[in-house]
């Protein structure tokens, strides 16, 4: 029956005790004055009730009949009534062992005690009694005054503060963050050399390797805690001290190391009265994941090469250097067969470090899509190169050995150098050309781009010359190829193609004609061409179907673009809303300002783009992010075989979501089969193009085709 020292209220009641007692003695000594002394203590705030030295109630005021529940007493009644007394801990306590018993039996004032009362119709109240001795004149013992201090508010104020504490404690307990408190250990000329540790939670003893004593790590030096961390400018003592003096906030990051590697720690101090006040978490795990994010912005997972966002990152850097550069295009074909995935990728991880042996010092490889790599070399001389990509061809022509078979490569490497100011745009594309050609033929082939001797060769002139003259007479035609609305197998819209008929050698193949314009500067011409006869058909077509047309990555740098798009759109009457253009992912390959303020302008013109042969490798989700396309059109390459190959309906579903959380639309191309088809609809692409449906045919096709599919 404790706990109520120190409050200031229970010692003026202590007081008020002795003094009541000696007020009632007076009265025993004053006659007439009795009555009007009996109304000034029931005026009282505070409960008291006296008694003879046997314990029989001789008064009691209204505030402790009040309390009590008593009534007038009827003959003999004692102070204990039939109430209980109970200890604190709630079993009965004896009343001969109670403090007014006490104080009747050795006539002397006790003090410091609590209990609760159970009162007859079973209320328990907390209270401190501060029962005082009576004497008479002659100095014995009479009865007794007892002051009754109803602690109900007290004690719920304690209840609620315990309560408080626990939760406290247990929220610390629990918490994955470690908390100490620190006292500062300071030496005789009051500087501080070092902090105790007063609390530590759990965590913190597990995160630091405390050993607990009493529950607590409590009297270990931060010290011997910390040895590596605690001194210097940048260690917890100067942290802590500053915090401590001026009651600043500091938060910090630093790195320990354990037995299980390095380990980072995020922590947040601050001053606690005459304390500091740590929290810290392990951030090791977050840190390691932002780490292996920002490696994945520009590698691929698979072979841990560069990817096409970080070779385009290395492009771009390279452009200021003085001195020659050369890209390798790498293509593997034969390594996607019916064996399944894992042989697939075991066939690129060998490849990509048969790559990665054969760098010579400086220069960087990649992965820039499913089946294609890219070598990047600044400073290597031409016979360098060759010798190069002549190793690689014997290399990767040695079979790769899996679990499931043996898989033997098909090589092609289309080689581009530049002799100085190398403009990223051009060497990619130049490479891009010789791979196209190293690919006309059969088995392992290399191809390196030269211009100065393909436009040395007469076939090449002639080549030329016929082009230029297709160009002037309205040879290139445009022919169509019908996009359809997976969910209704309705016509959308339909792509542009462009279709050369030479005089004598008859349809000329696009990927023949195409890199053609694109090296003798005729393909803003040739594309010029091409988007004015596809609006001028479109504004024909009923309804609102769209036309998709295709630009270059020549034509979007030229800054007359979406002047030539806009007298395309008034010259046709066709509603803006009704064009789309096609952006390959070489396009953002170089200057990416240029290119955004392009698109920017044409997207504010109403006209729609799309990204073309999305997932060959080159760009980034930070580009589809930063560029308004509003569509990608998913590569053939990642079509072909969906329905019989898991793994490519993976991609084609990783896709499908992808582009639903940045709210695009999607089309797939090359779809040959009403299995690839069916696989698609199902994984909620929303088009589909290929020769399922139709190859491209002329503008006079198009009622048939509309006929056909609605």
């Amino acid at each position: 029956m404790d706990g109520l020292a120190g409050v200031p209220a229970i010692e003026a009641c202590e007081d008020a005790g002795a003094d009541l007692a000696a007020f009632i003695e007076s009265l025993g000594r004053g006659g007439g004055e009795q009555a009007g002394a009996r109304s000034v203590l029931d005026a009282l705030g505070v409960a008291l009730y006296t008694t003879d030295v046997t314990g029989t109630l001789t008064y009691y005021n209204e505030a402790a009949a009040t309390l009590w529940g008593w009534r007038p007493p009827t003959g003999h009644q004692r102070w204990c009534g039939s109430w209980r007394i109970l200890a604190p801990d709630g079993s009965v306590l004896p009343h001969d062992q109670c403090p007014m018993a006490t104080c009747l039996k050795e006539g002397r004032a006790v003090r410091g005690a609590w209990a609760y009362a159970e009162r007859p119709d079973g209320v328990r109240i907390p209270f401190a009694p501060f029962p005082s001795p009576l004497r008479d004149p002659e100095g014995r013992l009479v009865g007794a005054v007892n002051v009754l201090v109803d602690i109900s508010g007290l004690k719920a104020v304690e209840n609620r503060l315990a309560r408080s504490e626990a939760r406290f404690q247990t929220a610390q307990e629990i918490s994955p963050e470690g908390f100490v408190v620190l006292e500062p250990i300071r030496d005789p000329a009051g500087t501080v050399v070092d902090f105790r540790i007063d609390y530590a939670n759990g965590a913190a003893m597990r995160l630091l390797g405390l050993r607990p004593r009493r529950g607590r790590d409590q009297g270990s030096r931060l010290s011997l805690v910390l040895p590596l961390h605690f001194s210097g400018p940048g260690g917890v003592l100067a942290e802590f001290t500053a915090v401590l003096d001026s009651g600043t906030v500091s938060i910090r990051e630093r790195g320990a190391g354990d037995g299980q590697g390095a380990r980072s720690f995020r922590s947040r101090a601050v001053r606690l009265d005459h304390s500091v006040a740590v929290s810290f978490e392990d951030v090791t795990a977050r840190r390691r994941v932002e780490a292996r994010a920002r490696f994945l912005a520009e590698h691929d997972e698979l072979t841990g090469l560069l990817n096409g966002a970080g070779l385009r990152r290395r492009l771009e850097q390279m452009q200021d250097r003085d001195g020659g550069t050369a890209i390798l295009l790498v293509s593997l074909e034969g390594h996607r067969t019916p064996l399944g995935r894992a042989a697939a990728e075991e066939a690129i991880r060998v490849a990509g470090t048969r790559i990665t042996r054969r760098l010579p010092p400086g220069a960087v490889a990649a992965r820039i899509g499913a089946d294609d790599f890219a070598i990047l070399a600044a400073g290597c001389p031409s016979m360098t190169v060759h010798d190069l990509s002549a190793a690689l061809l014997r290399d990767l022509a040695v079979p790769v050995a899996t679990p499931e078979a043996t898989v033997i490569l098909a090589t092609r490497v289309g080689v581009a150098v530049s002799e100085g100011g190398t403009d990223a745009d051009a060497l990619m594309r130049d490479a891009e050309l010789a791979l196209a050609t190293a690919r006309q033929g059969g088995g392992d082939r290399l191809a390196i781009f030269a211009p100065a001797a393909l436009r040395g060769s007469q076939s090449i002139r002639q080549a030329e010359a016929d082009l230029r003259q297709a160009l002037a007479e309205r040879q290139i035609e445009v022919h169509y190829q019908p996009i359809i609305a997976t969910a209704t197998r309705r016509v959308a819209g339909f792509e542009a193609l462009a279709r050369w008929k030479h005089p004598s050698r008859g349809f000329v193949s696009p990927g023949e004609f195409v890199p053609l314009a694109e090296e003798t500067g005729l393909i803003t011409q040739l594309g010029d061409q091409v988007l004015r006869q596809a609006c001028r058909d479109a504004a024909s077509w009923p309804g609102d179907l769209r036309v998709t047309v295709n630009i270059s990555p020549t034509q979007l740098r030229e800054e007359t673009l979406p002047r030539l798009v806009a007298d395309a759109l008034v010259a046709s009457r066709l509603d803006p809303t009704r064009l789309e253009l096609e952006l390959s992912e070489v396009t953002f390959l170089g200057d990416e300002s240029a290119a955004a303020h392009a698109l920017a302008t044409l997207r504010a013109q109403g006209v729609a783009l799309a990204l073309d042969d999305f997932g060959s490798g080159f760009c980034s989700l930070a580009q589809l992010r930063s560029f308004p396309v509003g569509r990608v059109k998913i590569d053939r390459n990642l079509v072909v075989g969906i329905d019989a190959h898991r793994e490519g309906a993976a991609i084609i579903r990783a896709i499908m979501r992808l582009a639903a959380d940045l709210g695009l639309a999607t089309t797939a191309e090359g779809v040959n089969t009403q299995g690839e088809f069916d696989r698609l609809a199902a994984e909620g692409c929303g088009e589909a193009q290929g020769f399922l449906f139709s190859p491209a045919q002329p503008a006079s096709a198009i009622p048939g085709l509309l006929a056909r599919f609605g």
